[in-house]
């Protein structure tokens, strides 16, 4: 190749990267004129933005309680169900006692077995759910567990303690389903006091 033609290639060369710098200067012109622009947005046109991305923060509140409310709803539907298939093999068994109770061979002590077998079973259920008895008798009485119906004279159990039960109570854990109604002691009777009277003697 002669050396007029290396010159030629060359002045193409360095015409070609002229072109290639200028237009990369003038893209970046572009694009900084561009984002002072955006940056020097109307007022309005803020506000404008800002309103919209409140209604999406809302719509997107509005989704969040709507969702929750469906787990919420979810949640109360399985919990009846699973409490309805503990409950549904005692009523099976109940329905039985019934009918063994209307036949006409039926004695007491068949009425009997049927009525202790619906009572374990209620009792092994509860056990399941993590349901629990509350047993007053004897005990101090405590108004975050029981329900004092009435309050009674005792020689036998001292005041404050509870006599009977008239209603059992239950618990789910540490938190109380329903309070059990009691007869609460007041302890002994107190004795009557003689009256005295003075007889004033006529001197």
């Amino acid at each position: 190749m002669s050396k007029k033609s290396d010159k030629v290639a060359e002045d193409i060369e360095e015409k070609v990267e002229q072109d290639i710098a200028q237009e990369v200067e003038e893209q970046e012109v572009e694009e900084t004129e561009a984002q002072e622009e955006k940056s020097e947005k109307d007022p309005q046109e803020k506000i404008v933005e800002l309103q919209n991305a409140v209604l999406r923060a809302r719509a997107d509140f509005d989704n969040f309680r709507k969702r929750t409310q469906r787990d919420l709803a979810d949640a109360r539907a399985y919990s009846k169900m699973s409490t309805v298939e503990e409950i549904l093999p005692i009523f099976d068994t109940f329905k039985m006692a019934m009918q063994a109770a209307n036949m006409d061979n039926a004695d007491l002590n068949t009425l009997l077995a049927g009525l202790n077998m619906i009572q374990n079973q209620f009792v092994q259920s509860f056990d399941a759910m993590g349901v629990s008895e509350v047993n007053a008798v004897g005990q101090e009485f405590d108004p975050n567990l029981h329900e004092a119906v009435v309050e009674q004279f005792s020689e036998e159990i001292e005041a404050g303690k509870v006599i009977s039960q008239q209603r059992s109570g239950y618990k789910m854990g540490e938190k109380l389903i329903r309070a059990a109604t009691v007869v609460v002691s007041k302890g002994p009777e107190p004795e009557a006091e003689e009256e005295t009277e003075e007889v004033a003697e006529e001197s």
